[in-house]
């Protein structure tokens, strides 16, 4: 199984942010914008951004709303990456002041919502309190923002300016503004509409309030999505794709099929089997994007064998890491080696070539044999539902026995996985996890840090806490460096995982689409998609 949560994640200081964002590179020949495009996806569940939903319910999202700033994108590899830039969309200006106290934001001018109604400060303000409120998973964002009260300390002081207190410098607020998880809503709509929460909850789900490239045409949730060309978008001009439907196709073999008889244009989420059977046909393109999101084998530390050091270490030992790679993800996969992969910036191995702890059967037991531990029968749980997660825990399986280490594989449903994961009852486990922005500490964080839910090995180091402590106030870059490679090091030392490997972002799309992006939070943009 694989635990995918989604987690969304630098300031500048004194200084003003004037150029308005290019979406990607512009293409030497384009249909502009009268291509409709298909797209083969999952199901959209939900349209409220504060709310956990399905992939394709953030990728909508990510479409349909604006934030005040935005992730500008560089040509790599044939798509468009991500970059460390953050620029204005909304907003015409953001600037922290120089004592990092107050941040402020200044909207551009005649700012409209698809209905035609204007886009305030008072939006901006109140998404950003909306987002940040206890109904909201992202209110755990709060520590990294350096704000200790969003329904006090995120004003409008007039229509076109929003001022947040700041109760401590932070070095990621430009990239959490540029999240779809603030991508502003209409104020009075939902004022209107509270529902029982307060925050309108119960209609965003269903409903839309558009400030971005795209609005919804039409949507039957067991069926398909349509999303048009949003006329009153700031920036509509450079919308490249008139229209996008999304296609709920939840078997990928109807999927795949649908792509290569031209049913629809891009398919995501394709399995690596399937994309390496894409990847020899001449009418279809593979994107293979690298990824920071980690795939790892789950020990529980508090468990009576698994609290032991070395155990952890000679069963990490032990893992078949190439086989991994190139059996199972067919080659979609980078080496790990620890919590912060290749991709994100700090990482202990920017090669992306090194593993943790290479197969060495030899020394796992030699380690067991230090340990005193002989004959050991450990259960590994994965989710029935999850293939990959099963064909991978097979493989571990047959490596540790070899290592005279007996493995059963236990396949729980959804419900029984997560409700004995959550009440730490698994013994070994199958897991995943892609923290958007990829900040190594934020990461950390989140997997490593003690009595933090999300740390579902129930790992706990005080020096690795004390680190990330630190790197969450760090404005210093070498500074957060050296905590970062810190914690990094003991982590793997400790061994509170068997860091798997990392899995490739896989788009397939017929051959003559283009403009494939890769923001950090690994949601496809639809604005650069053209046919050439």
């Amino acid at each position: 199984m694989r635990i995918t949560k989604k987690w969304p994640l630098a300031a500048v200081t004194g200084t003003v942010l004037l150029a308005s964002a290019c979406s990607g590179a512009t293409p030497t020949s384009t249909s502009g914008g009268s291509a409709s495009f298909v797209i083969g996806a999952g199901d959209v569940d939900s349209l409220d951004t504060i709310h956990y939903k399905s992939d394709t319910g953030y990728t909508v999202d990510a479409n349909l709303y604006a934030s005040v700033l935005q992730q500008t994108f560089q040509p790599q590899d044939g798509y468009l990456r991500g970059t460390s830039n953050y620029v204005p969309a909304l907003a015409d200006s953001f600037t922290v002041a120089p004592d990092s106290k107050t941040a402020t934001i200044h909207l551009r001018s005649g700012l409209k919502f698809a209905d035609g109604s204007p886009i305030t400060s008072d939006d901006v303000a109140y998404t950003l309190q909306r987002s940040l409120s206890k109904v909201a998973y992202t209110s755990a964002f709060l520590p990294y923002l350096g704000i200790a009260n969003p329904q006090t300390d995120i004003t409008a002081p007039d229509p076109s300016t929003v001022r947040i207190a700041l109760s401590h410098p932070s070095t990621l607020l430009q990239k959490f503004l540029a999240f779809q998880t603030f991508g502003v809503l209409n104020k009075k709509t939902a004022e209107a509409n509270k529902g029982a929460s307060g925050w309108a909850t119960d209609y965003f789900a269903k409903q839309s309030t558009p400030s971005g490239p795209y609005q919804v045409a039409s949507w039957d949730p067991a069926q398909k999505i349509t999303l048009t060309k949003n006329p009153n978008y700031y920036d509509t001009a450079n919308v490249k794709a008139s229209s996008v439907t999304i296609q709920n196709m939840p078997n990928v073999d109807q999927r795949y099929l649908a792509l290569k008889n031209g049913s629809i244009d891009v398919a995501l989420n394709l399995p690596p089997k399937l994309v390496a059977e894409a990847a020899k046909d001449p009418n279809l393109s593979v994107y293979k994007i690298p990824s920071s999101q980690l795939i790892y084998m789950g020990m529980n530390n508090t468990d009576p064998v698994l609290s032991n050091k070395l155990v952890r270490q000679a069963i990490s030992y032990a893992v078949p890491y190439d086989a991994l790679r190139q059996q199972v993800m067919q080659g979609y996969a980078g080496a790990d080696d620890g919590p912060v992969p290749s991709t994100m910036a700090t990482s202990v191995d920017p090669s992306g070539t090194k593993t943790a702890y290479p197969t060495d059967i030899a020394k796992a037991k030699t380690l067991l044999a230090q340990a005193g531990v002989n004959g050991l029968h450990l259960t590994l749980s994965v989710k029935a539902s999850d293939a990959k997660a099963t064909q991978d825990a097979t493989f571990i399986q047959s490596s540790l026995g070899q290592a005279g280490i007996t493995v059963d594989i236990a396949q729980l449903t959804d419900s029984d996985y997560t409700t004995k994961l959550n009440a730490n009852q698994l013994q070994m486990f199958m897991g995943a996890w892609y923290s958007w922005g990829e900040d190594p500490i934020y990461q950390m964080n989140f997997l490593m840090r003690s009595g933090v839910t999300t740390n579902y090995a129930k790992y706990s180091n005080p020096k690795v806490d004390q680190d990330i402590t630190q790197g969450v106030l760090a404005t210093d870059p070498a500074q957060r460096q050296a905590l970062s490679q810190d914690a990094q090091r003991q982590i793997i030392d400790d061994a509170p995982w068997a860091f798997l490997y990392t899995e490739d972002q896989l788009v397939v799309t017929a051959k003559n689409v283009h403009g494939i992006t890769r923001p950090d939070d690994g949601f496809l943009r639809f604005a650069d998609l053209y046919r050439q």
